[in-house]
């Protein structure tokens, strides 16, 4: 079976997506470190003057692009693992959506309020990226409050879109635990204020911990209010979780 190499860079949010899915998939892979801006003579000679991040090779195959990666880990074995409810479709045409709309809009929002303390070989690479031709300082800050009602109207159908579909994504949650064995019943609080000598804030239980290659997840309920008075609070998946 060929090595799975992936060229990235650690900080790049879209290498860190494809390093979720290997870990979904407990899949062995090879990391070669990339520079963040160019040049990057020797990714590009692999292929063939793309420059972005992450770039996927399997033996003399390479894959570009995000959605393409995925698409091909779940060819090479990796379907059920990474999409355990056949929804490949749906989660690739959803994470287009983040990554064409809200992703672009996101960049814009940080890199503006970077524009005193990053690297200015960075902001003039990501500049030309994701920003209109021409683009200048000024009017970056000029359209900032602009770009910023823009991703929070984006952000807020994504609350909606996960409010829609709570109960499908726990039942996924629950599929990666039952195959970590992760949660411990015995460990969980019995009291409704839960545990109080765990270190962390008397709204927040640890529930478990999500363990991959490169990094642990832990996962917290967090204790709400609800909209009956009468009923209290519940425990809900914490928002630090997310």
């Amino acid at each position: 079976m060929s090595e799975l190499i992936l060229h990235h860079y650690w900080p790049s949010p879209f290498a860190h997506k494809v390093r979720l899915a290997l870990g979904l998939a407990n899949a062995k892979w090879l990391s070669v470190e990339i520079p963040r801006i160019p040049p990057k003579p020797l990714l590009t000679s692999l292929t063939g003057g793309y420059r972005r991040t992450p770039v996927l090779q399997i033996g003399a195959d390479v894959y570009c692009d995000t959605q393409n990666i995925i698409r091909a880990l779940a060819d090479f074995g990796f379907l059920s693992a990474i999409f355990p409810e056949g929804c490949m479709s749906k989660a690739l045409a959803f994470s287009a959506w983040i990554d064409d709309t809200v992703f672009e809009l996101a960049a814009r929002v940080v890199i503006t309020n970077a524009l005193d303390t990053a690297p200015s070989e960075f902001i003039k690479d990501r500049g030309d990226l994701y920003f209109e031709p021409g683009w200048t300082i000024e009017k970056l800050n000029h359209d900032l409050s602009s770009v910023v009602l823009q991703l929070d109207a984006k952000l807020k159908n994504i609350d909606d879109i996960n409010d829609i579909d709570g109960e499908q994504l726990i039942r996924k949650l629950v599929i990666i635990w039952s195959q970590q064995h992760v949660l411990d019943y015995s460990e969980l609080s019995n009291e409704p204020q839960g545990h109080l000598d765990d270190g962390l804030p008397n709204y927040r239980d640890l529930l478990g911990v999500i363990e991959t290659k490169n990094k642990d997840y832990p996962i917290y309920l967090q204790r709400v209010p609800t909209n009956n008075p009468e009923q209290g609070k519940i425990w809900k998946i914490s928002n630090s979780t997310v």
